[in-house]
């Protein structure tokens, strides 16, 4: 789906800026501007309308805050690209135990865990070694303690 998304995407800025988008943005946080996403809901309110209208995700369906407002910002001159160290972790690889463990180095800026719905582990595993990275990567720190 969200292939279909970066197409309806695609199409919607070659039509209003004449330009072709040939890339993905990756999986990292996006600094967007308040009044940059309303300048994208506002130049293509029939789309998102659609796609919040949408009970499940739909091939008309545009991604508005990892695709759309980013690409559209840049094509008007009020974003502007940038460079940043990240990995996309799938969760359902057999190899996720050496790939967390590589994260612990921290040796990128950020990163991103999903899963593409075909486990190469037990979920109980996944499960366990998700917690383990996420309690070694973010230790809770005791209330009142800085």
């Amino acid at each position: 789906p969200y292939i279909g998304a970066a197409l309806v995407n695609r199409e919607l800025l070659r039509r209003r800026f004449g330009a072709t988008i040939t890339q993905h943005l990756f999986h990292v946080p996006y600094p967007l501007r308040r009044s940059l996403v309303e300048a994208t809901a506002a130049a293509f309110p029939e789309d998102l309308t659609r796609t919040a209208h949408s009970r499940f995700r739909s091939a008309t369906d545009v991604s508005l805050l990892s695709s759309l407002a980013p690409h559209f910002g840049v094509l008007e001159g009020r974003a502007v690209t940038g460079e940043l160290t990240t990995r996309f972790v799938d969760a359902s690889r057999p190899n996720l135990e050496r790939v967390l463990s590589e994260l612990l180095e921290r040796e990128v800026a950020t990163f991103c865990i999903g899963d593409h719905h075909d486990y190469g582990l037990a979920h109980e595993v996944v499960d366990q070694l998700l917690a383990d990275f996420f309690a070694r990567y973010f230790p809770a720190r005791p209330l009142g303690k800085r």
